[in-house]
């Protein structure tokens, strides 16, 4: 087993300033968010101030991602080269490198763990690998998957790179992994999103309309829905079972629509969000859809139904009880700008990636400023 590295530094910028919520008292930021009145899409975004730890990989090891953040803030960070160096960052600027030392190919099949995509609850971490031979193409995809931080990794075998691409969308706590398959013909039919190896159908029975885009604790799957070909139109979807149903959509929004999915489901499975055209949706646990301000385009919603979202050509939060925020980030060095953001977790924190002043991109694990 390879020794896993000692924790490297990281580069903490604070903020000193602490969150603002524009129209909102000191007190209402902590209140109930049931009980909050949901503020007008005409409502002016204020500030929320965020501290970004940046964890300072070198140039030599080329880009990482910040792909996916736990409840513990503990950071899942992929080299975006695929050569396989992973780790595991936390709020106190730690980084624990994954093992790469895997297991599970057939015999002359080499395996190679890929990259880390996902962080649960219990730091259990998946990743897309593969098992390779000497002959380019010629190997299989593989799901890796670490059950610990410092655990060996163990790889399954999947489809022939040759016959297609896979996607690893998110995993859960009870090992589920939700991928989707590309078939090289690259025509509709030979789409799949499987859940834990189940393949998810419409109402139908048909496989190539649903594509997956997130999944809960619960097993519960959100998405985009394909009802017309020819153009492609779809609306959003959460499963039951493995059935994709259509999510309701508020009056006045037209729907199918050319581009309309669910994009993302809280860990706790009680929101979803997504977008119907280019107007902004969050479902409620009762799946009643709410309109989100424009030009707000949603990317994740945690367990209290705060979501993530671009906002113009910077970056916001929305939530019941403070409206739309614009995140900012004082005290970032010269150079560097935000790349993407990917989840936010109950706690406000964000998974983040930035790129500095020499070009490289870099995980960074965002906090709200105190």
């Amino acid at each position: 087993m390879r020794r896993i590295r000692s924790a490297l530094p990281a580069l903490v910028l604070a903020a000193t300033v602490a969150l603002v919520t524009t129209g909102a008292t000191g007190a209402s930021a902590h209140a109930d968010p049931v009980n909050q009145p949901t503020p007008t899409p005409e409502r002016p975004p204020g500030q929320a101030f965020y501290r970004a730890l940046i964890f300072q990989t070198s140039t030599q090891q080329g880009d990482y991602a910040g792909t996916d953040l736990n409840e513990q803030g503990q950071l899942i960070a992929g080299q975006e080269a695929h050569n396989g160096e992973n780790f595991i960052g936390d709020a106190q600027g730690r980084m624990i490198w994954l093992n790469r030392e895997a297991t599970g190919c057939e015999e002359r099949l080499w395996p190679d763990v890929g990259r880390a995509l996902t962080i649960d609850a219990r730091s259990q971490v998946v990743g897309l690998g593969s098992c390779t031979t000497a002959y380019p193409r010629a190997g299989t995809w593989a799901i890796s998957r670490w059950s610990s931080p410092t655990a060996a990794p163990v790889v399954t075998q999947g489809e022939p790179v040759m016959s297609g691409s896979i996607t690893v969308v998110a995993a859960n706590t009870a090992g589920a992994v939700l991928t989707r398959f590309e078939h090289a013909m690259l025509v509709p039919s030979a789409r799949t999103t499987e859940r834990g190896g189940v393949r998810l159908v419409d109402g139908q029975g048909r496989f190539w309309t649903v594509i997956g885009n997130d999944l809960a604790e619960d097993g519960s799957v959100v998405g985009r829905l394909v009802v017309e070909d020819l153009p492609e139109r779809s609306v959003p979807f959460v499963t039951r079972g493995d059935v994709a149903l259509p999510l309701k959509v508020p009056a006045g929004i037209q729907s199918p629509s050319w581009e309309a999915a669910a994009d993302a489901i809280s860990p706790n499975g009680n929101w979803i969000v997504g977008q119907v055209g280019l107007q902004p949706i969050r479902w409620d646990a009762r799946r009643v859809p709410q309109v989100l301000p424009s030009g707000f385009v949603p990317v994740d919603v945690n367990d209290v139904g705060a979501v993530l979202g671009r906002l113009g050509e910077g970056w916001g939060v929305w939530s019941p009880w403070a409206g739309l925020r614009t995140v900012t980030i004082p005290g970032l060095p010269a150079g560097v700008r935000v790349k993407a953001m990917a989840k936010i977790n109950r706690s406000g924190q964000i998974a983040a990636t930035v790129t500095g002043a020499d070009r490289v991109n870099r995980a960074a694990l965002l906090g709200v400023g105190r």
